[in-house]
């Protein structure tokens, strides 16, 4: 008699940590050479399977790859957890959005971690990883810096939809809450094709996990107070599953008043929050499965008032003064000029069509709306009028298809078309528009192929964007005239990664990047007084678009089995970078003298290297070092690139304690942060020197209890634990006064 080969082989692939199921996990059987793509509740299967021996291989982004062998004589079924490869530096759950890569490097914040941080904003939060910096204009508006880039150089995805809004000014902070987050990953090669044109630097990814079937109402309130500043932030989150679909609402309130240096207020710095964020999600049947997702972002920020000066004198004396002027010896919650007003809206609905484990269409909206109002200081009592009042809508469309090829192939491939209008409201601000009106097309495509053969990993892949850009421009010259500019760019992004896995304990990447990245609005016409940097920006409608490689080589793995480590080395080369310039001369204003900025081009070359270690000593004590490097360079001029983060590194000592009946993840730690004088820069390039170098002490405290069927979380930490008079190179606001002193910062959270 023949083998009866209809025999079923299935599973379920889950986080070892979190046990969440894992959508979108790569299952391959070496003897049947097949593949099967996890299902959103982490559920594969393979049929017309005879008895025998069998291989099977799970991969999966971010996860340590798996192969396990298997004596089937029945129907089998089975459940796979999968580790995260740096597990110890950081605990990974589960990414959405499939066409992340495991040969990409990659750090990420896991959803403790983002509940620890999210109060100091999204920037604050992600700046504690390896490579990852924060360029700023105070405590309350930051934005990130992945290996020297920023801005329109690194793309954030806030639930599957690239952030759009006023991303162009050091002063502008991302528009999204981090508590929405369930993870937040930060991708550092330049082959992330799939989130647009534009990732000369890297992706920061703000996902969201799918709600869990649970017919019980789960979900926490936290409360965190800050010293510095007597923040106060409220966080509740709830989700259920009901018959009709699973939900989940996010609502964040906070409210910070003028933060502190070491020994003086710095007046009007507060800043306050309303955010408010839905899912919805329903599996209509094994096939279609539905996701909208409502975000509001609502916030009004100070601006140091001692920053926005009258005239060219009391700018040069500001420069050089150890006090900022204005200074009140007092704290305040009060919120007057210069300040930002911003509001934010995003609309997403995500439909993913699973036809068989071999494909998936997919069909994602986006709309955003952002309102950006700019207050600066003005006669007449005029100071509540705006100065400067911008609104941005942004519709965005996405097919994808992903299919599994020839049983050995994944391929990704999508169409995209996004709309942006900008408009500005020149009747409510009576000034010139910073930034003129105008309208952009954007048509993209993309395919991505990717495999696995033995212990390599593999992938490809190609980009095309065509804009059309449409601007309304206001002459520079007198008398003033209406100016219109049509502009048509077409750019290319090519990538390739390789991953070879040693053995169990060591991977080496290799990822290739060549992006095309067109001039943005601001950098082609910026013209007169922006606001929140408190100078002069001209634009240069001659720029052509930037041409971007670069190369990064990443290795990492186990650690003498009692740790991990993640060693990256990159090099990029930018033809054409694209920077703002000091002019080193200074322009009277209706407003006042400020420094004249203009855009200008030039060639560039980054390089560095980034260190993540994290060993256990026994059972209970953990260090976890990292370490950043860096050198920017323009290479046309033989000049250091100004703006550029400082070396720096990171020591974390923590001490775990055995869970109790009562308590339990207790921990305590020690960290220490030493940031080098930024000494690659000439001395002329900048309106003042480079701050000294600095080192700040921190601590932390943590424990869990429970609470009935709930759990009681405790936190105490320190920033700052000497009172550290520094400055940092990246903070805009250290040409007129010193950075943070201690902030101690307690939070509560029940779970439930």
């Amino acid at each position: 008699m023949g083998q009866n080969c209809d025999l079923t082989l299935s599973g379920n692939v889950v986080d070892a940590h979190s046990r969440q199921e894992l959508e979108d996990v790569t299952i391959y059987c070496t003897e049947l050479k097949k593949t099967s793509l996890s299902t959103s509740a982490g559920d594969f299967q393979f049929t017309n399977v005879c008895p025998g021996d069998y291989h099977i291989e799970l991969n999966s982004f971010g996860y340590r790859p798996i192969s396990v062998y298997l004596n089937i004589q029945k129907d089998t079924s089975l459940i796979f957890q999968l580790h995260s490869i740096s597990e110890l530096i950081n605990e990974v759950e589960l990414h959405e959005e499939h066409e992340v890569s495991v040969t990409q490097s990659s750090l990420t914040l896991s959803k403790n971690e983002v509940d620890e941080l999210g109060s100091k904003g999204l920037a604050q939060a992600i700046e504690g990883l390896s490579g990852v910096s924060s360029l700023s204009n105070g405590d309350g508006i930051a934005k990130p810096v992945i290996h020297g880039l920023w801005g329109n150089r690194v793309s954030i995805i806030n639930n599957g939809i690239a952030q759009s809004g006023q991303q162009w000014g050091t002063d502008h902070a991302p528009e999204i809450d981090p508590f929405v987050a369930d993870q937040i990953s930060i991708l550092k090669g330049a082959s992330a094709l799939a989130y647009g044109g534009n990732s000369l630097g890297g992706v920061v990814l703000i996902e969201q996990s799918l709600i869990p079937d649970d017919p019980h109402l789960h979900g926490n309130i936290s409360y965190t107070f800050q010293s510095n500043g007597l923040g106060n932030t409220l966080n509740t989150s709830l989700e259920q599953a009901k018959n009709w679909g699973r939900f989940r609402i996010n609502i964040t309130g906070k409210i910070i008043g003028d933060r502190k240096s070491p020994y003086y207020f710095l007046t009007n710095t507060g800043n306050r929050e309303s955010n408010t964020a839905l899912s919805y999600q329903k599996q209509v049947n094994s096939q279609y499965l539905h996701r909208v997702y409502y975000s509001l972002y609502n916030t009004e920020i100070g601006i140091l008032r001692g920053s926005h000066i009258s005239n060219s004198t009391d700018l040069e004396s500001a420069l050089s003064r150890d006090e900022p002027f204005f200074t009140q010896d007092y704290f305040s919650y009060t919120i007057e000029a210069p300040k930002q007003r911003v509001q934010h809206h995003l609309v997403k609905y995500r439909g993913d069509w699973r036809f068989n484990d071999h494909h998936i269409l997919q069909f994602k909206y986006g709309g955003q709306w952002n309102n950006r109002n700019e207050f600066d200081v003005r006669r007449n009592g005029r100071s509540d009028s705006p100065a400067l009042s911008l609104l941005q809508i942004n519709q965005f469309f996405e097919l994808k298809d992903i299919s599994i090829v020839n049983e050995q192939w994944l391929i990704e491939s999508g169409l995209q078309y996004t709309y942006v209008d900008n408009s500005n409201d020149n009747g409510t601000t009576g000034r010139m528009p910073l930034i003129p009106d105008y309208q952009s097309h954007k048509t993209s495509a993309f395919a991505i192929f990717k495999n696995t053969y033995d212990k390599w990993a593999f992938e490809f892949g190609g980009r095309a964007d065509y804009k059309d850009l449409f601007v309304l421009a206001i002459s520079q010259t007198v008398p003033r005239e209406i100016e219109k500019h049509q502009h048509y760019f077409l750019n290319y992004s090519l990538s390739g990664g390789l991953s070879y896995l040693f053995n169990k304990n060591l991977n080496l990447k290799l990822d290739l990047g060549y992006v095309q990245r067109q001039p943005e609005v601001n950098e082609l016409y910026s013209s007169g007084l922006h606001q929140g940097l408190a100078s002069v920006e001209y634009g240069n409608p001659n720029l052509i678009a930037e041409n971007s490689f670069k190369a990064l080589l990443e290795l990492e793995g186990s650690l003498f089995q009692n740790g991990t480590f993640q060693v990256v080395g990159y090099y990029q080369n930018i033809q054409d970078y694209i920077y703002l310039k000091p002019t080193g001369t200074y322009e009277i204003t209706i407003s006042g003298s400020f420094p004249v900025f203009i855009y200008d081009q030039t060639n560039a070359v980054l390089y560095g290297s980034d260190i993540s270690l994290a060993h256990n000593f026994g059972q209970h004590f953990q260090t976890i070092l990292q370490a950043s490097f860096l050198k920017g360079n323009d290479i046309s001029d033989n000049i250091p690139l100004i703006f550029m983060p400082a070396n720096n590194g990171l020591l974390k000592l923590v001490y775990g304690t055995d869970d109790g009946q009562k308590w339990r993840n207790t921990r305590f730690g020690l960290s220490g942060k030493y940031v080098a004088k930024q000494n690659h820069l000439n001395a002329d390039q900048d309106f003042a020197l480079p701050p000294d170098a600095y080192f700040l002490l921190g601590a932390e405290a943590r424990t869990e209890t429970n609470l009935g069927k709930n759990k009681l979380g405790l936190s105490l930490s320190a920033d700052n634990l000497l009172n550290t008079v520094y400055r940092d190179y990246l903070n805009r606001q250290r040409y007129f006064a010193d950075d943070l002193g201690i902030n101690i910062q307690l939070r509560i959270g029940y779970y439930f």
